[in-house]
């Protein structure tokens, strides 16, 4: 089945755009009317670009001297601009340049419309006759057959219609006597080229009956179109336009349409169907007899090569004489140019029909029976508007379209979801979804020292100094040292002080004075380790001396590949370990400090620490990138950094500079102290962090009590994850953005970028909510895009897609 699209383009320019585009779809029988309405806006580098093509194609030819039908006159000025030494290259450059301005100017927003409704309408395997109707010189010249459409519905061919006037010739009854095609063949003035070949050609087609005319007379040509019954019209020689089209009827004499035109009126009312005009720059020609209402015409575009018109005449007249549509004859004719485009650039673009869309394309044995299709009626000569149609009568192909295609995309995301969904519950992204949270963690800026916290540390000096002090080292940290510790620290009042330093027995029988501090030190924390579940050992006990409800664990929770990203707040203990301290370390410190800002623990309905507002949700199973299950109660690690580091982000001391009073009060009063080993000897104490570097556990609980007394305050924001349900719902929004684009992009280039740029947006948003503490996923919701508009794009340049689904140009 056939189908005509007519595309018309109104009033406009490409310096000012066409404001009112319609196009209109019929069935083959001249029904089922559907019409469309978009616009064009305003596209000068198509003009541009075609007068610089037009300057190179005229300069190249002239050059070198090739044979081409065309003459030219006294009163004719060609003009190349001088423009020399050109190549096949320069037309490869220019061509590639004007496809690209002509499918960015039919792909624009205003243009939408039209591009997506042809494509859900028409069905890429029938036969398109599609007719631009334009006045525009510019639009009649440009190729057409760049525009992707024509790349997608291989049997679609241009046609143009010059006139916004047409009608349907009132046709003289008349009986063939014979069953032949008959062809009245001018050969023209052929100074220079060869018209014989195309007088080989015709004499050559079997059912014809060609009359040649060599170099006529008007007398004779004009006679001749006045006998019964012409077919075809076929014109060989040179030609040209300048105000109107000419064709030179021998060496002398060169007419216009209109010293024929009462012969050729006569003609069309006795059955003549096709006119050809194998000659150069046959628009002219073309639009002079759109005004004759002549069913059809094929001309040349611009100046034609000899070879070239002959080439296209043998492969039209094959295809078109063995039962081809004359618009499938004459693609396929215009196709086989391109194996002429190494000597004739650009040879592909000089066939063009020209169609009076109130008469019906004939087919070779119509022409040659004297009879016509019943299957395929004329679209109406009087087309009526729109509005002028009754409502019950109308066809509204928009809904069907946009729903049909939206269904398939949002079907299509679903399923795309559903998969993307699947294989992150089974845990199979978490290698890949941590990394990209690292990533964003690194781009933020530096959020200044915490200046609540001081960090005491002992390293290798400090060691060695306790030695040298012939104190009992039973530890990192001597009896001897803690106690001149905690009393030099004491004298400049801390709120809260916390001892990361294991300490596997209690204090020496003559360290009474210490034991006493242990025992009740209302702001003195010691910290444990807890037996966890596959632990060999039971865990480590705390200082015997400090009560419970001064312990912290120190257990911290790596991932898979060492890198602490979550802190644990709260867990369970089992009666077997030797550290039973409910909450950590950080925890402790952080609660006793935040006291004395008026600031008292509750826990919400579902066990979660509430501190004045905030809310310390735990994560669950699914949350975030982790689909594994764990246990206690967990959240993100919001790292503060400095300088670029997880390290530096509060004041650090040494041991000797507390105990050699090297340290102002005021580093000390109303923070929190932290005391831990950085020493050589203690490696097994370091963690990695999303920082790319490992610290030593004093630092990292140092950064879990920030967090903590960071986000009570309203000063930092904890970071948060998405639940379930909006996991699903933020990668199905990314998928249905995925399929959307395959439906508003056509060209693959743009898709590319389009698609390039969306996941930008898509970064650039994800980590925009991070910086404001919210971890919304990256990879899961880029997978589901790109695995859609794949499945799209597979989907439409399947052979099971076709008419009423959305098409696509392949990548």
């Amino acid at each position: 089945m056939s189908r005509t699209v007519i595309l018309s383009f109104g009033k406009g320019d490409l310096n000012n755009g066409f404001p009112e585009v319609t196009a209109q779809v019929w069935d083959a029988n001249g029904s089922s009317q559907m019409r469309f309405r978009g616009g064009l806006l305003a596209k000068p580098e198509i003009f541009d670009c075609y007068n610089c093509w037009h300057s190179l194609y005229v300069g190249f030819y002239r050059n070198r001297s090739w044979r081409s039908r065309t003459v030219v006159d006294d009163d004719i000025e060609l003009d190349d601009g001088g423009i020399t030494n050109i190549s096949v290259r320069d037309f490869d450059t220019i061509s590639y340049e004007l496809k690209e301005n002509i499918n960015d100017w039919l792909n624009s927003t205003s243009f939408f419309m039209i591009n997506n409704q042809l494509r859900t309408e028409l069905d890429t395997k029938e036969e398109i006759q599609f007719i631009l109707e334009t006045e525009n010189e510019v639009l009649q010249k440009i190729p057409w057959h760049f525009w992707d459409f024509f790349e997608d519905y291989s049997q679609a061919e241009i046609a143009l219609n010059t006139s916004d006037e047409y009608k349907r010739k009132a046709k003289i009854a008349t009986t063939k006597k014979i069953n032949k095609v008959k062809i009245l063949v001018i050969l023209g003035n052929s100074e220079g080229i060869n018209t014989e070949d195309d007088k080989a050609l015709i004499e050559k087609l079997e059912d014809t009956e060609p009359k040649f005319l060599v170099e006529p007379e008007l007398g004779e040509l004009n006679s001749s179109l006045w006998q019964q019954g012409w077919d075809i019209l076929f014109f060989a020689g040179h030609s040209f336009t300048q105000e109107k089209g000419k064709i030179c009827i021998n060496n002398t004499d060169s007419l216009t349409i209109d010293k024929l035109k009462y012969g050729l009126k006569k003609a069309i009312e006795r059955g003549l169907k096709l006119a050809i005009f194998n000659s150069c720059d046959g628009l002219g020609l073309a639009r002079d007899l759109a005004d004759l209402h002549i069913p059809q015409i094929i001309v040349m575009r611009e100046l034609v090569p000899d070879q070239v018109a002959q080439t296209f005449l043998k492969h039209f007249l094959k295809a078109f004489s063995s039962g081809q549509s004359l618009y499938t004859s004459v693609r396929d004719a215009r196709e086989q140019l391109q194996g002429e485009e190494k000597n004739f650039p650009c040879a592909t673009w000089l066939p063009v029909i020209c169609q009076n869309p109130a008469e019906v394309s004939p087919t070779w044995e119509e022409l040659r029976d004297g009879v016509r299709r019943d299957s395929q009626v004329a679209i109406p000569v009087n087309i009526p508007s729109i509005e002028e149609i009754p409502e019950k009568d109308r066809v509204h192909p928009q809904p069907r379209g946009i729903w049909h295609r939206l269904q398939v995309v949002f079907c299509t995301s679903v399923v795309v979801t559903g998969l993307v969904m699947g294989v992150r519950s089974q845990g199979m992204l978490e290698a890949l979804e941590l990394p990209a949270y690292d990533q964003m963690m690194r781009m933020r800026g530096d959020e200044g020292q915490d200046k609540r916290l001081l960090i005491v540390t002992i390293d290798d000096a400090d060691i060695k100094y306790q030695q040298e002090q012939k104190w009992n080292r039973r530890w990192s940290l001597s009896d001897e040292a803690l106690d001149l510790l905690l009393k030099k620290l004491d004298k400049y009042e801390p709120r809260a002080i916390g001892l990361d330093v294991a300490r596997l027995a209690g204090v020496d029988s003559d360290q009474a004075d210490l034991a006493e501090r242990l025992r009740k030190s209302d702001h003195f924390y010691a910290s444990c380790y807890v037996r966890v579940p596959g632990d060999k050992h039971s865990g480590t006990p705390p200082p015997p001396e400090v009560p419970v409800e001064r312990q912290g664990f120190s257990n911290v929770i790596a991932d898979s590949d060492d890198v602490v990203r979550r802190h644990l707040v709260f867990m369970d203990t089992f009666p077997t370990s030797l550290c039973t301290a409910p909450g950590a370390l950080s925890t402790e410190l952080a609660i006793r400090y935040l006291k004395d800002e008026g600031i008292e623990p509750e826990f919400t309905s579902e066990k979660s620490l509430r501190l004045k507002q905030v809310v310390f949700k735990s994560l669950q199973v699914p949350d975030g990138g982790y689909q594994n299950p764990f246990g206690g109660s967990q959240i993100m690690l919001n790292y503060r950094t400095y300088n670029g580091s997880p390290l530096d982000f509060a004041d650090t001391v040494t041991l000797t500079d507390v105990l050699s009073n090297k340290i102002k009060p005021e580093t000390v009063k109303d923070r929190v102290v932290l005391i831990g080993v950085i020493a050589s000897t203690t490696t097994s104490d370091r963690s990695r962090t999303p920082y790319q570097e490992e610290i030593p556990g004093v630092i990292l609980h140092a950064q879990m009590v920030s967090q903590i007394i960071s986000a009570a305050l309203g000063e930092r924001p904890l970071i948060l994850v998405l639940p379930l349900w909006g996991e699903v719902l933020w990668v199905w929004g990314w998928s249905l953005i995925g399929g959307v684009l395959v439906l508003y992009f056509h060209s693959g280039v743009k898709l590319v970028i389009t698609g390039g740029i969306t996941l930008i947006i898509l970064y650039s948003i994800c980590y925009g909510l991070f910086t404001k503490g919210y971890w919304v996923s990256l990879l899961p919701p880029a997978l589901a895009a790109i695995i859609t508009s794949c499945s799209l794009i597979y989907l439409s340049s399947s052979t099971g897609f076709s008419k009423d689904n959305f098409t696509h140009k392949k990548l």
